[in-house]
C-alpha cells in the first residue's frame, strides 16, 4: 500500500522536446511534476482570462511557477557524482563546477557565482588545514609516526 501511495512521485522517462533532443538530454518527470505543470498552465490561463475581464494586459514575461523539485532522477544523480569526482581530481575549475551545479538546478538559480567564489576564498582562509570528509589517521602505537604497524 505504501508503494502505491508513492507511485505519483516516481520518475519515469518523459517525452523529448526538440531542445532536449538537440542536446542529447533525456529528462524524467514524475506524475506529481506533470500535474504541477498542468496546474501552472491552468493558472496562467486563469490570469489571462481575469486580465481580459478587467481590461488589463498582463506583462509579456508573466508566468506561474510552482515548486516541483521532488528529487533527482538516476541520471542526474550519476551526473552530479561524476562532476564531483572530476572536480576532486582537478580536471575542472571550481568556477566551472559551481556553474554546472547551478545549471543542473542543484544550486539555487539566484546565487551569484562570483559572489560565491569570494565567499569561498574568505572562508578558505579561515579553514586552512581542515579536511572535510576525511579522518586523519592517529598514532595508535605511540611511536610518534602516523603508521599503525607495530
Amino acid at each position: 500500500m505504501m508503494m502505491l501511495g508513492m507511485q505519483p512521485y516516481m520518475q519515469a522517462p518523459g517525452s523529448l522536446t526538440a531542445t532536449s533532443h538537440a542536446i542529447g538530454e533525456s529528462r524524467t518527470q514524475s506524475s506529481v511534476q506533470a500535474w504541477i505543470r498542468n496546474i501552472e498552465g491552468g493558472l496562467r490561463q486563469a490570469y489571462v482570462f481575469a486580465a481580459a475581464w478587467v481590461k488589463v494586459k498582463l506583462p509579456e514575461e508573466f508566468s506561474v511557477d510552482i515548486f516541483n523539485d521532488f528529487g533527482l532522477s538516476m541520471k542526474q544523480a550519476d551526473d552530479i557524482k561524476s562532476l564531483i569526482q572530476i572536480r576532486l581530481s582537478g580536471e575542472i575549475s571550481r568556477t566551472t563546477f559551481l556553474f554546472e551545479m547551478k545549471r543542473r538546478g542543484i544550486l539555487y538559480d539566484m546565487i551569484d557565482l562570483e559572489e560565491e567564489e569570494q565567499r569561498i576564498e574568505t572562508e578558505g582562509a579561515a579553514m586552512v588545514g581542515m579536511e572535510f570528509g576525511k579522518q586523519k589517521q592517529t598514532d595508535n602505537n605511540g611511536d610518534g609516526d602516523d603508521n599503525t604497524e607495530e
